[in-house]
């Protein structure tokens, strides 16, 4: 409000003060006259004095009553009055239409509030829901697995039984077969070191001892050693060399010599492989029970893979039934999670339509008010001017008391 600091001019008394001097004048002058003819007491002459004061005091406040400034100055604390009184009456309706735009605010804000508890809820509410939902999937899922479980244990169990009765009964078989190629190769061997030693008698028996031109191995001693078997190389593997006369330790390691040297030669060229003819002969005499060996094998282990093989498709079409059912429940849980969200998605929208259409229509509302405690302040503003201008001018009327128009009487 804009302040009022124009000068005030004081009001001042209207009546004339005149008569007032005269009247007080000429009733304290008869007071003393007729105090000192009459020869009053002074207790009598104070009394009257006081008397006389007291009725022109009277006839002074009379004069003051009538004056024309100081009705006017009643007339003014009461126009003042009533403004103070219209102020405070419009303070108190801005008060009023401030408290209801608050009301209106603070309704909004629980609004908002409530709004927010109830979004809340609803998830909460979609949570629970999505949850029940997937511990029924998952509880389907788990009793699924234990039948994928169960299968596998029982194909398991069906395979081993299947195998404990036909895989040792092929196990067997191979043990045979594998019996009848070591009995092959031990008779094969066997051939080759037979056939081995008559190249090896035949080729030390072809070195005389007495063309093996040995130091010390004259005719004389080939001649003993003879006497005593000794004729070939052969013969030199016996026991009993040196006891030939003429053959000591020296001449015996040397026809030893002789002889491992001729071995050697020997070996290097007796046979390593035998005849085709024999290997032939010795494989045809095993070739008739490996071939029956063989075919049993076969037999069996074909009825083990075709066993065996209608077991796991015995037990696949389970498995697909049971992967058909899990895509089942897996379908029904997404359209029910779907349908779902979709209801609490909808109750969701409705609540923020709700809630956006009560906005509005309170921010509208609160802008109406707003508006209009803008408008009532310009208005109040203004009243309040005037009744501080009122104010102001209410302090011309300052000196206008009954003593201030005593003394303007006694001047």
């Amino acid at each position: 409000v804009e302040k009022v600091t124009a000068p005030v001019e004081r009001a001042k008394f209207q009546n004339s003060f005149k008569g007032i001097r005269v009247v007080a004048g000429s009733s304290f002058a008869a007071v003393v006259v007729t105090g000192f003819a009459a020869g009053l007491p002074a207790i009598a002459f104070l009394g009257l004095s006081l008397s006389v004061l007291v009725a022109v005091a009277l006839y002074c406040f009379a004069r003051y009553r009538d004056d024309p400034s100081l009705v006017e100055y009643r007339l003014f604390k009461k126009a003042l009055a009533e403004l103070v009184r219209e102020v405070g009456e419009r303070r108190n309706q801005r008060k009023t239409l401030e408290g209801a735009r608050t009301e209106v605010v603070a309704g909004m804000n629980a609004a908002h509030a409530d709004w927010n508890v109830r979004r809340r809820q609803v998830e909460a509410e979609l949570q629970e829901e999505m949850g029940n939902l997937q511990s029924r999937l998952s509880s389907v899922l788990r009793l699924l697995e234990e039948r994928r479980r169960s299968i596998a244990a029982q194909e398991a169990s069906e395979l081993r039984t299947l195998q404990a009765g036909l895989s040792d009964r092929i196990a067997g078989l191979e043990r045979e077969i594998a019996g009848l190629a070591a009995k092959e190769n031990s008779e094969k061997e066997g051939s080759l070191q037979s056939l081995r030693r008559v190249f090896m008698d035949s080729w030390m028996r072809g070195y005389p001892i007495a063309s093996s031109y040995l130091s010390g191995i004259g005719p004389g001693n080939a001649a003993r050693l003879a006497e005593h078997n000794f004729v070939t190389a052969a013969d030199l593997d016996r026991y009993g060399l040196t006891s030939v006369p003429g053959i000591g330790p020296k001449r015996a390691d040397a026809l030893r010599g002789w002889r491992d040297r001729i071995r050697a030669r020997g070996e290097a060229r007796a046979p390593a492989s035998l005849p085709r003819a024999e290997a032939a002969r010795i494989e045809g005499n095993f070739q008739n029970e490996r071939s029956r060996y063989g075919q049993e094998k076969r037999v069996l282990e074909e009825q083990l893979q075709a066993r065996a093989q209608l077991i796991r498709q015995g037990h696949a079409l389970e498995r697909v039934g049971i992967d058909k059912d899990e895509r089942a429940h897996r379908d029904a849980n997404a359209r029910e999670g779907a349908g779902l969200r979709q209801r609490y998605a909808a109750r969701v929208a409705q609540l923020d339509k709700d809630m956006q259409a009560r906005r509005t229509k309170d921010q509208a509302t609160v802008a109406q008010m707003t508006q209009k405690l803008r408008e009532f302040d310009k208005s109040f503003s203004v009243l309040q001017w005037n009744c501080a201008k009122k104010e102001r001018e209410g302090a011309k009327y300052d000196r206008l008391g009954f003593g201030d128009f005593l003394r303007s009487a006694t001047g």
